[in-house]
């Protein structure tokens, strides 16, 4: 989307992309800051309106609908994530948005953003947190007991996990007791 930005796009909303490893183009959501920056929306959760209790091949393709207003809820699919994450040596950058129920919006960025491929279960990889107001949620959560305790909780390095593809580290399978598929860790 920073593409479709740098040529003069200054409006939010639904464009075709082609990156260089793939076999055709694709729709996505670009969302055009007031800086002129294009972010491609990998995710938006809005409502709950659209169950994220998907298996491994929903999540590789991508599920729910993009609209031109914003206003649904989707994954565009790691597939298409991992194509656009590692198509250029340019290094790209993760925010995550948040909004609360009052409408407070705080974001995480993250530096050298890739997903890899399905070989390699869509690992996600980044250099380092950037910052933000939501904090760094991916490093993981130190509860205290012990200080080995974050390193159980880190998204950094994980393979992708669904229902019927577990590649967390627990014993169990969170992406089943989480109802979501996601880089887990626990």
């Amino acid at each position: 989307c920073q593409d479709i930005a740098n040529k003069g796009a200054r409006k939010s909303g639904l464009y075709f992309i082609k990156p260089q490893k793939a076999k055709q183009s694709f729709l996505v959501y670009c969302e055009i800051d007031s800086y002129g920056n294009g972010w491609t929306v990998l995710q938006r959760r809005l409502d709950g309106s659209e169950d994220f209790t998907k298996n491994w091949v929903q999540y590789k393709e991508g599920f729910g609908h993009l609209s031109p207003d914003d206003t649904t809820e989707f994954w565009l699919g790691n597939e298409k994530i991992h194509l656009i994450t590692t198509q250029s040596t340019l290094p790209y950058t993760l925010r995550i948005e948040l909004e609360d129920w009052s409408g407070k919006k705080s974001t995480a960025d993250y530096a050298v953003f890739k997903v890899g491929s399905e070989e390699d279960k869509y690992r996600l990889t980044y250099a380092y947190f950037l910052g933000g107001e939501a904090g760094d949620a991916f490093d993981g959560y130190d509860f205290g007991d012990d200080p080995s305790d974050k390193s159980f909780t880190y998204h950094n390095g994980m393979q992708f996990s669904t229902y019927d593809n577990d590649n967390d580290k627990y014993d169990g399978n969170c992406a089943e007791q989480d109802g979501s598929g996601w880089w887990m860790n626990r």
